[in-house]
């Protein structure tokens, strides 16, 4: 019988390492529009070079948004290393499209999966974005981003979004977007959406915080 080395990995201050996130977002439809669409962020490479530009961080981007019960399904969300592995170059992760995709409706709420590529000593920065939010510049840079790469109609459709933020703490994100979309609701006159989602937290609890990020397997 031959026994199973296992290497340890020891992380420092300057170990490269991939954090599991996710950009929650919301769109409701345009007053008179029976639907909005709700989906594909594409080029989602303008979301990477977003964070880099006006955060000097590193963020990979899916290429679409995902239904809260698709995400919590996704196998990928539990090994964000990979995805650096394999698409970090690219700097977009490819979503799959579900089958049967509802139709767009006049409401939608969902979340952009990301991973975040820094070492641990900078996660306090994401922490950082997460309770300051974005500022006037940034927000409406990435609010422009977001309406065109969803297709969105500037100035009747509306988008809502929160910083990115860890993955285990998903609810607690859509619980705080859920406030904001419905104050705005509230203060212009448009009916408050339903109850957003919710995702167990036995599925997230299998997320990692964090994983070092390992360099792909070259072609054989």
């Amino acid at each position: 019988m031959v026994k199973k080395i296992r290497r340890r990995v020891e992380i420092t201050s300057e170990t490269l390492m991939a954090f599991p996130m996710v950009l929650p977002l919301a769109v409701v439809a345009g007053e008179g529009r029976k639907a909005a669409p709700f989906g594909s962020v594409s080029p989602s490479w303008r979301l990477t070079d977003f964070f880099e530009e006006h955060f000097g961080l590193e963020v990979l981007a899916g290429n679409r948004a995902m239904d809260v019960r698709d995400y919590a399904a996704w196998d990928l969300k539990n090994r964000p290393s990979e995805i650096v592995s394999v698409h970090g170059e690219a700097k977009s992760i490819p979503i799959p499209i579900p089958e049967g995709d509802a139709p767009p409706a006049d409401f939608r709420v969902g979340i952009v999966p990301c991973v975040a590529v820094l070492t641990r000593d900078r996660k306090k920065d994401f922490a950082r974005l997460a309770e300051e939010g974005f500022d006037e510049v940034s927000g409406t840079v990435l609010k422009r981003i977001l309406e065109e790469g969803m297709g969105l109609v500037p100035g009747l459709d509306r988008v809502f979004f929160l910083p990115p933020i860890h993955a285990r703490v998903l609810d607690k994100a859509l619980a705080h977007l859920e406030a904001v979309v419905h104050d705005a609701c509230r203060g212009s006159g448009l009916p408050v959406p339903g109850p957003f989602p919710s995702v167990s937290q036995a599925v997230m609890r299998d997320i990692p915080e964090g994983e070092v990020v390992r360099p792909s397997t070259p072609p054989s």
